[in-house]
């Protein structure tokens, strides 16, 4: 778990974690914590990567209701969402180039935002909309039910994109696949400044560019809290 994330990565999740827990009023009577920050983050993170339960997460001198107690309460105040984005904002553009895909995600305990799966004899599932550049970082994500059609989803991600990261309008070009042919996804790439490269339906799809976000979704698949939705709370999933 300690090589999970990259140096800024965990400084930036640290960045806001420690601004939220300076914020907060602290009672001068109240005990000293047992786990410091960095250790809840990496049993956070050992979580997300090993998919193991809650209540068989190893932590010493303490239980593991306090690491949940903490991932719960972080969930709520948005530090893992504000750290990816604030991530995104930082790195410079050098490509022009955004590209748009989808996929299922299984639930066993959700209860938020699950649709009929129509590739999985129709058991509830979340669908994940993800943006990313030609070089497969990702840029944003979105969360949708499962029977939701692709092309139905790329305005509010593109939105989505352009409200948290402020960068859509330095690309200048969106590949997605037959899934987004339509004439309202066209509509709304024209609205953001965006020559699409959508291929048509019934017709053969010769750019291959498209693999950067494929391979993406395959790196995301490495841990197992996000290739099989365990969270009720689909806060708490995106935190993940």
């Amino acid at each position: 778990a300690t090589v999970m994330l990259s140096v800024a990565s965990r400084n930036a999740i640290m960045h806001h974690v420690t601004s939220i827990d300076a914020s907060r009023t602290r009672c001068p009577q109240g005990r000293r914590p047992k786990l410091s920050t960095a250790y809840i983050l990496d049993r956070i993170f050992f979580v997300c990567r090993t998919g193991c339960q809650w209540s068989r997460l190893p932590v010493e001198n303490s239980s593991y209701k306090t690491v949940y107690h903490y991932f719960s309460k972080w969930s709520k105040a948005r530090v893992f969402e504000d750290a990816f984005y604030g991530m995104v904002r930082a790195r410079p553009t050098k490509n022009t180039t955004l590209i748009a895909d989808t996929s299922f995600v299984k639930n066993v305990h959700g209860t938020q935002v699950l649709g009929r799966n129509p590739t999985d004899r129709g058991r509830k599932a979340t669908k994940v909309s993800l943006l990313t550049d030609k070089q497969g970082t990702p840029l944003c994500t979105v969360f949708h039910k499962a029977n939701k059609n692709d092309c139905c989803t790329l305005r509010h991600l593109l939105s989505t994109a352009a409200r948290k990261t402020n960068s859509v309008g330095l690309y200048k070009e969106l590949l997605a696949d037959k899934g987004y042919d339509s004439q309202d996804c066209r509509g709304v790439c024209s609205a953001f400044g965006l020559t699409n490269s959508i291929p048509h339906r019934r017709t053969r799809d010769i750019d291959r560019r498209r693999y950067a976000v494929e391979q993406t979704f395959g790196i995301l698949d490495q841990f197992r809290r996000i290739r099989v939705r365990y969270e009720a709370l689909i806060s708490h999933f995106k935190s993940f």
